[in-house]
């Protein structure tokens, strides 16, 4: 007979609680899912306190599949005003090449949002914001 394991109590639940950072992505997660929290976020990073989304797109953890078999995923995906496109995404490290992830991220996103005939000049915004733990940068894509 299999032993039950012992449940946590609530000052265990409550340290591991403590010990959470908005950077770690359970956290994130539960937080950007959240329209108005994920607004004012955005409204602080992008320093643009009239920025609003539409909380019906706010789509946390999203994936986009594209046609060559390969697929990413956002850790937060929203639109907002005057087809903008925001793809939130939190890295602890730089141990990978965010920079051009981003990049590939956005142009799949692009993709997915276009269509055959679409021009050039109607294609929505593209704004990036690299926050990282110890680095903040803003890149244009």
């Amino acid at each position: 007979m299999k032993k039950k394991k012992e449940r946590r109590s609530e000052d265990e639940k409550l340290e591991i609680v403590k010990g959470l950072r908005l950077i770690d992505d359970t956290l994130f997660e539960v937080f950007i899912s959240d329209g108005d929290a994920c607004e004012e976020l955005l409204q602080v990073i992008l320093d643009n306190p009239g920025l609003r989304i539409d909380r019906s797109t706010l789509v946390p953890q999203k994936t986009f599949s594209i046609q060559q078999g390969r697929s990413v995923r956002v850790d937060a995906y929203v639109e907002g005003e005057e087809d903008t496109v925001f793809n939130v995404e939190i890295q602890k490290s730089n141990d990978t090449n965010h920079v051009k992830r981003a990049r590939y991220n956005a142009a799949c996103i692009t993709v997915k949002r276009s269509e055959p005939g679409d021009r050039f000049d109607d294609i929505h915004k593209c704004t990036w914001k690299r926050w990282e733990q110890n680095i903040t940068a803003d890149e244009t894509l």
